[in-house]
């Protein structure tokens, strides 16, 4: 009885829950493989959703997240060809997907406050696109990386929650575009002419590493408002700084702030 009370206990305040958040986001970004320029600019597609399960001693976290952004350090202009043709240049292209697993366990409560630690694993593909009037390069830059975690929590007046979450690099698989983008190497991987193929021969270059040639920290302030048994609203500021000193140095300063909705099942 005991052991089947306990369970009935812990599966009584296990709780999940799916939200979706929206941002508007800046970036500035330098990547020396292809340009010494430092480029920053502002876009309204910063998407993520989530899937949380937690009781009183754990937390599990999956997050999936998609943003594009579209630097220029000139308006777009006017080029012609030898041949007489003109062209509009074009904007360059980021886009980033996330997919990462975070495992929180409880380490501290007292009251309001609850902390947590743990360790996330966090997947990011990069492609890039830089465009020069007339010509372009392509960017890759893959990361398969172990973090360390922390999230405190303090709640107050049972609707209203604050949350604030911190990731910090341990080491990384990561797969970066040689300098200048071409190689013998990219060439052999593009040998193929297929996407797919390509895609899995520059995730397979992707080498060991850790503070030394790599960091990352990522910080979440969450707001959360409970509105009813099933739906929640919160505003959240996250701060995304990521750093690679291999094969050339590479430096990413992301701010965006969100509004999202969590739904509990």
């Amino acid at each position: 009885m005991g052991l089947l009370g306990l369970g009935m206990f812990t599966s009584a305040l296990a709780q999940k829950s799916v939200g979706l958040s929206w941002g508007t986001g800046h970036l500035q970004r330098q990547d020396l493989s292809f340009s010494s320029m430092k480029h920053s600019t502002i876009s309204p597609l910063n998407l993520t959703g989530t899937f949380n399960y937690q009781n009183s001693f754990q937390e599990h976290l999956i997050q999936i997240g998609f943003a594009t952004y579209s630097p220029s350090l000139v308006e777009p202009f006017t080029f012609y060809t030898e041949g007489g043709d003109s062209s509009t240049s074009y904007r360059h292209n980021f886009k980033q997907l996330n997919l990462g697993y975070t495992f929180l366990y409880t380490i501290y409560e007292n009251g309001n406050l609850k902390v947590k630690a743990g360790l996330n694993q966090e997947n990011r593909l990069i492609a890039s696109e830089y465009y020069y009037a007339i010509s372009s390069s392509f960017s890759y830059y893959f990361s398969f990386g172990v973090n360390a975690a922390v999230k405190a929590e303090y709640a107050w007046k049972e609707e209203n929650k604050f949350t604030l979450m911190g990731r910090a690099s341990l080491f990384a698989f990561n797969a970066r575009s040689p300098y200048l983008g071409i190689d013998d190497h990219y060439l052999e991987d593009n040998y193929s002419h297929k996407s797919f193929n390509a895609f899995l021969n520059y995730i397979s270059n992707a080498r060991f590493q850790s503070l030394g040639k790599y960091q990352y920290l990522d910080i979440l302030m969450v707001y959360d408002r409970t509105l009813n048994d099933k739906w929640s609203f919160n505003a959240s500021y996250q701060l995304g700084l990521n750093f690679n000193q291999s094969p050339t140095h590479f430096a990413s300063v992301l701010n965006v702030l969100y509004l999202g909705m969590n739904y509990t099942l």
